[in-house]
């Protein structure tokens, strides 16, 4: 604890008295005799009245320091030393505060006027026990404070717990075989919406959207926790998907409530929910606004309790006559009768068999002259276009049937179709009224699972074949990332061809959100070729792509533009000679795009440095600069302001281990002590969270493919050891993608050809660490750092869709007030023009109105 030297020491916010200040500062003190007065205080013998108060004469010389025969003070907080004992300059004395008095001094963040822990102070007075303040408060859990306040994915992440990056697979081509998922369709976005189930065994956190051409998954940061048999129902007047319980990943029965708005999850957390349960059953009663939930298991076996939840909060729905206690049953509101019809499921006495029906009043029991046999683990739908209730198939107490029924209100009658799905039970089924015919996906027959998805016309079922839509295999593709659109755009590249052998060269583009790829087929587009280079000019918000080569054509020395709609030719009077195997950045600083190096038609490698405008590319003479070579890799350190080179082939073949930084017009070789081994073919990307330069793979001295990832933070390089990591290979893909919060590793020549798979890099992500970036919930902060979604107050987590061009680290100067802004209201000055939340226009492909209620409408 600090002790006192000083006779007198009082608190700094205290002043002496004005009309001598100045003279005070001057001349550092001034001794009195006797006690005098200093402002409103009274300095006892042998004092000095400062500017900050009373004190001892030795306590002002120990914070001055003679600059040019200048007697100057220490600046505040300055370590200071009198009579044997450590202190703070205050700014005019050394003081030495006492923790515990009530009262903060130089040097404490705190003073509760106790020596006491976890109680908004620590004992020592030096934290104010919050996550963010920069101090690891160990006693409190804590295992870092460090980086941007309520920033995770940096290491540190929003509850001060140390995050471990890793290297995970998130190649997703198609939705597999599931069962005991849930179908619902979103009237507003029309699409259909699948969530959860098993997947080969495994509950699933998947979510998926069928815009009947193809199954998409949905690229949401934030995903409900694994689950299965749980419900769903789509709230219209809302226009929210509502998910409740289900079995979770640890077996047991959930009661969590989550809504889905077509982009985002966010758990909800109403004051009344129903008891934890699964296999039951929800639909929404349409006249009365509100999602209707019934039976289903709990704890103590099945359940007859009926709730609603109106957007706020369950309640109970009273009725006179309820249905017997069940769960594996099936619900469908029928807009034409307006009432919710309830089929078959499971209790005590066995399989069911019979229909209910809730309306306004309450529930009755239905008696139609026909039905189907009893069953359970069945789907159920109201086709809006036929007014009809629909059911398939099933499990029955003699097995699977393959039977489709329909329910017009009075009777049920089975429709007899020329083709059918095989029978099965635990699938999931909703009705697209778009396209006006009901979906059907998986469920499983005697534990064997299935991924065929059909669809129901009211007549016939039609099995639905989806297009194959995974990337091709492919090597040496320029790539780069648009950061106001948040995809990465990836052009052509070296594939294979008919036979299996790696020579075809593409010309297609693709685009990665992080979750799904997708092509993109522009009217115009550049010629096929490999071994070109793509940079994001953050400027103009354009890809420029340079360079490559076509052995059926040649090499390239055209300039293209992608805006994310088409392509576009751009001709210029001057420009690089023909080159393949270049490498591209864009400097953020200089606001250009920098080109460097490559080989010629002619087979030379050169070593030119290249800059682009938009309009006219200028070649830089400059007095130094990295040897010519090919297969190298540039990235530009968004902390350091400048273009970074690494490594490559040079003109006598030795491949290089070199860090080459471009400054203006200078390149200046950067010395490192330890750094990766010498290589070609490697990424190079900068995260933008660490704030670090990370490398991945490539091609050895030797000729040996690489796996291993290695990070520079301005001043060193460090191997990273993970657990799990990408085949080795080199001629990949490899950027930071703020919308997926880490860095993508795509394609590549591996010892097995080329590669089509799709890795990510990054830091550990759980739901307590990181927002669902809602600004609608009615309790969103799950982190606790007291930011939302995106706008003035935004949630750091966010940054990736509400600002990917600009991290949040960023800090600018207000020019009217002089005053320092912090992220997002920097975002403003440092980037001008750049679309982000609240500048009145939705950027669909980042925003949404959950995250940015602001911009978006819907």
């Amino acid at each position: 604890m600090w002790q006192h030297v000083t006779m007198v020491v009082m608190p700094t916010s205290r002043w002496c008295v004005a009309a001598w200040f100045a003279a005070a500062l001057a001349a550092s003190g001034c001794v009195q005799p006797d006690s005098s007065n200093c402002g409103d205080l009274v300095c006892g013998p042998n004092s000095v009245c400062v500017a900050t108060g009373c004190a001892q004469p030795q306590a002002v010389a120990g914070c001055e320091i003679t600059d040019n025969g200048v007697v100057k003070q220490q600046a505040p907080e300055t370590p200071c030393n009198v009579d044997g004992k450590n202190g703070l300059c205050d700014g005019a004395a050394c003081r030495f505060p006492v923790c515990g008095n009530s009262v903060r001094e130089v040097g404490e963040q705190c003073d509760d006027g106790n020596a006491f822990d976890r109680d908004g102070c620590s004992s020592n007075c030096v934290s104010d026990e919050t996550c963010g303040n920069g101090l690891v408060d160990f006693r409190l859990g804590e295992q870092c404070d460090e980086g941007v306040r309520g920033l995770s994915s940096d290491g540190c992440n929003s509850r001060c717990g140390i995050e471990v990056q890793q290297w995970r697979e998130v190649t997703a081509n198609s939705l597999s075989q599931r069962s005991h998922h849930v179908l619902v369709y979103d009237a507003e976005r029309q699409q259909t919406v699948l969530f959860g189930g098993f997947n080969a065994g495994v509950r699933s956190n998947e979510t998926w959207l069928f815009n009947g051409v193809q199954w998409i998954k949905s690229a949401s940061v934030n995903q409900p926790p694994a689950r299965v048999r749980h419900a769903m129902a789509y709230d219209a007047v809302r226009q929210r998907v509502v998910l409740f319980g289900g079995h979770g990943e640890d077996g047991n029965p959930r009661s969590d409530t989550w809504e889905f708005d077509g982009r985002q999850w966010a758990r909800v957390f109403p004051t009344n929910a129903p008891s934890a349960r699964y296999q039951h059953a929800m639909a929404y009663d349409v006249v009365r606004n509100k999602v209707v939930l019934f039976g289903g298991y709990t704890a103590d076996g099945p359940t007859n309790d009926t709730w609603e939840y109106d957007g706020t909060n369950w309640q109970t729905r009273p009725s006179l006559t309820l249905p017997t206690a069940r769960g594996d049953h099936a619900m469908a509101y029928d807009s034409k009768r307006n009432n919710i019809v309830m089929f078959g499921g499971y209790h005590s006495g066995g399989v069911q068999d019979d229909t209910w029906l809730l309306d306004a009043v309450g529930w009755h029991v239905a008696n139609p002259t026909t039905k189907p046999p009893g069953r359970g683990d069945h789907g159920m739908f109201f086709d809006s276009v036929r007014n009809k209730i629909v059911v398939f198939g099933g499990a029955t107490d003699s097995g699977f049937p393959a039977d489709t029924w329909a329910y017009n209100g009075s009777n049920w009658v089975q429709v007899n179709t020329n083709l059918a799905p095989s029978g099965r039970a635990d699938y999931g089924a909703a009705f697209d009224v778009q396209r006006g015919y009901g979906v059907l996906f998986g469920g499983q027959r005697a534990s064997l699972p299935k991924g065929d998805t059909w669809l129901f016309d009211g007549g016939t079922w039609n099995e639905y074949v989806e297009p194959v839509r995974s990337v091709p295999p492919r090597n040496f593709a320029a790539s780069a990332i648009d950061l106001v659109r948040g995809r990465l755009v990836v052009f052509g590249g070296q594939g294979l061809n008919g036979l299996g052998t790696n020579n075809q060269t593409l010309g297609d583009t693709w685009e990665y959100d992080g979750t799904n790829w997708n092509e993109q087929t522009p009217a115009m587009k550049p010629p096929s070729r490999h071994s070109g280079a793509i940079a994001y000019d953050a400027k103009r918000r354009r890809l420029v792509l340079f360079g490559g080569r076509n052995p059926a054509i040649g090499v390239f020395d055209d300039t293209w533009e992608y805006d994310g709609v088409a392509w576009r030719r751009i001709t210029t009077a001057a420009k690089p000679s023909s080159r393949y195997s270049l490498a591209m950045a864009y400097d953020a600083k200089m606001q250009r795009v920098v080109l460097f190096g490559g080989q010629l038609q002619s087979g030379a490698i050169v070593g030119d440095t290249w800059t682009f405008d938009g309009t006219t590319w200028t070649q830089i003479m400059a007095p130094q600069a990295p040897n010519a070579r090919v297969g190298h890799a540039m990235a530009f350190d968004l902390e350091r302001g400048t273009v970074q080179l690494f490594g490559g082939i040079d003109s006598e073949g030795v491949r290089r281990a070199d860090l080459w930084e471009l400054q203006g017009q200078t390149w200046v070789e950067r010395a490192a002590v330890m750094r990766p081994p010498a290589r070609n073919g490697h990424g190079l990307s900068y995260d933008a969270t660490s704030r670090k330069l990370q490398l991945v793979g490539g091609e050895s001295d030797s000729g040996i493919k690489l796996s291993d990832t290695w990070e520079f933070d301005g001043t060193s390089w460090r191997a990273r050891s993970t657990s799990l990591s990408a085949m080795a290979r080199y001629g990949h893909v490899f950027a930071y993608l703020p919308s997926a919060r880490g860095s993508i590793l795509f394609s590549g020549l591996r010892d097995d050809g080329a590669s089509n798979d799709t890795w990510l890099f990054g830091f550990d992500q759980t739901e307590a660490s990181i927002d669902s970036c809602s600004a609608t919930d009615a309790a969103p902060d799950d982190d606790g750092d007291g930011r939302r979604a995106c706008g003035t107050n935004g949630d750091p987590d966010c940054w990736g869709r509400c600002t990917p061009f600009c991290p949040p680290w960023t800090t600018a100067a207000d020019a009217a007030t002089q005053t320092s802004l912090a992220w997002p209201a920097a975002c403003d000055v440092v980037y001008p023009g750049a679309p982000h939340c609240g500048d009145g226009t939705c950027n669909q492909d980042l925003e949404s109105k959950v995250l940015c209620p602001q911009d978006c409408t819907l």
